[in-house]
């Protein structure tokens, strides 16, 4: 699975394995002040690895795999919500999309399930309950046709995050 580094570079963690570098941080949306959530670059201490069923989705133009049970920011009417990835089924859903370090405006994008798999292996860092893992999905391009120097990023975690249900789409950058 890939995410991103406090550098705004997209490291994949099948490139990383079971060695985990000493000062190599990943970016999450921290929600332990659930008012006032931050995004912050944590230390890398680990790799969960996992094998269970996955969802292949598309973000607009952009395809991921995703573990089925996550969950994920969709956005609608200024409101971004924490919902299953099992929700967007059939659903036109758009998904909250930002780079927390240099975006400076959220884009939404069409977000639906293509395909599942019954079992899929992955891994990704290990994060904390009361965060969100910031996922990059690739770089968008701009109005001129060039793509940008960023990746466009969404933000997903695991059922049980103590994040809520509901966040004022202005709390989050």
């Amino acid at each position: 699975m890939k995410f991103l580094t406090e550098e705004n570079v997209t490291l994949d963690t099948d490139f990383i394995g079971n060695r985990v570098e000493k000062q190599l941080y990943f970016m999450t949306l921290d929600f332990s002040r659930p008012k006032s959530p931050d995004y912050l670059a944590k230390k890398l201490e680990g790799i969960n690895e996992y094998n269970d069923a996955a969802a292949e989705i598309t973000i607009g133009e952009f395809d991921l795999i995703l573990p089925l049970k996550w969950h994920i920011l969709i956005s609608e009417a200024g409101v971004v919500e924490y919902i299953p990835l099992k929700r967007l089924s059939g659903k036109g859903m758009n998904a909250f999309c930002l780079n927390p370090i240099t975006g400076y405006m959220p884009s939404f994008h069409e977000v639906r399930i293509v395909d599942s798999h019954r079992t899929a292996s992955w891994s990704c860092p290990i994060f904390e309950k009361d965060n969100l893992l910031v996922i990059p999905i690739g770089h968008e391009k701009t109005v001129d046709g060039k793509y940008r120097d960023y990746p466009t990023c969404i933000m997903a975690g695991e059922p049980g995050c103590r994040v809520p249900d509901s966040v004022e789409l202005s709390n989050l950058w």
